[in-house]
């Protein structure tokens, strides 16, 4: 095991300003403003992924076989690969810095008689992502020992002499590239496009005194969440290619997993993957956007779910 001990760091401040004013004997108003400076975090020695470029030329493209590129045409302009913060153009933080995060507050309580306050509010808030931007692709590695082929019935021979017959695994960090992880799958942060979520939150009710020892409080709460992070399957073939794979749409499940020939086999950034030795590969794989990695790619780091919530609060 040749395992990642991250240095993250991450810089956050937040001043603000807030109080109450006594506008007249009935009418109280509170009033403030916060900046947050939730700034994205970055890995003392760059040992972290920066995304994924969906347009950088795949340096798998120029070991395909002629032949292969003429039964499928999409490889001679393969693209995408994973970048790396620091390398390149790429900033060594993990996401573009936010820096408008301002969040106003406004409340207000009115005494409308001796028995009866009207109350409301307004709040804007800001959320603290979660940690889905510290990829770290690349930077450890793990070889696992096989040392049965039969749930432990039979040992491997010579597995005491040579416990790792096929070499091990070690971490390469970003000097692969855009070669990084292919044959493989992974998740990657959308840095480039990330914003942190918000909330907005409100409120407005009245307190009605009933009796000497009693009150009765009716209010409305509410909240709109907006940016939400969230997630999405990103190498996944075009929509009217899943159509055929479709039953309910006239397609078959059988055209989409039927086997082809497989034009990674024997490319040495393949190997310890199952694309170095494989003679086929599904029809469903090869008609991915990005066919050289092994997976759906998850994208992070969305800004597309929102959330709405309504109450009405009787105390």
């Amino acid at each position: 095991n040749f395992p990642l001990y991250p240095f993250n760091r991450q810089w956050y401040f937040a001043p603000y300003f807030h109080d109450d004013w006594k506008v007249t004997r009935r009418l109280t108003l509170n009033l403030g403003v916060r900046w947050d400076y939730n700034g994205a975090p970055d890995e003392k020695w760059n040992r972290i992924n920066r995304g994924f470029d969906a347009t950088v030329t795949s340096p798998i493209a120029s070991l395909i076989s002629a032949a292969d590129k003429a039964a499928f045409p999409q490889l001679a302009s393969l693209k995408g690969g994973f970048r790396f913060a620091g390398v390149g153009s790429q900033p060594t933080i993990v996401a573009k810095n936010d820096l408008n995060n301002w969040q106003p507050r406004v409340g207000f309580a009115y005494q409308v008689n001796e028995k009866l306050v009207l109350r409301g509010g307004y709040g804007l808030y800001y959320m603290n992502p979660n940690n889905n931007y510290l990829q770290t692709a690349g930077f450890s590695a793990f070889t696992p020992l096989v040392n049965s082929l039969d749930g432990g019935r039979t040992p491997i021979a010579n597995v005491l002499s040579n416990p790792y017959p096929g070499g091990i695994n070690r971490p390469t960090g970003s000097s692969l590239g855009a070669n990084t992880f292919v044959g493989r799958d992974n998740n990657w942060f959308d840095g480039d496009n990330f914003y942190t979520p918000r909330v907005h939150q409100f409120s407005f009710g009245f307190q009605q005194q009933v009796s000497n020892s009693s009150t009765l409080e009716v209010s409305y709460v509410g909240s709109r969440t907006v940016g939400a992070n969230s997630e999405k399957q990103f190498n996944i073939p075009s929509l009217s290619f899943r159509k055929t794979c479709n039953l309910q749409e006239g397609g078959s499940p059988l055209y989409c997993n039927e086997q082809v020939n497989n034009p990674f086999k024997g490319l040495d950034p393949f190997i310890g993957t199952g694309f170095y030795t494989a003679n086929t590969i599904s029809r469903f794989q090869i008609n991915r956007p990005f066919p050289q990695f092994n997976g759906n790619l998850l994208q992070q780091g969305r800004n597309d779910s929102n959330i709405y919530y309504n109450s009405l609060q009787v105390t």
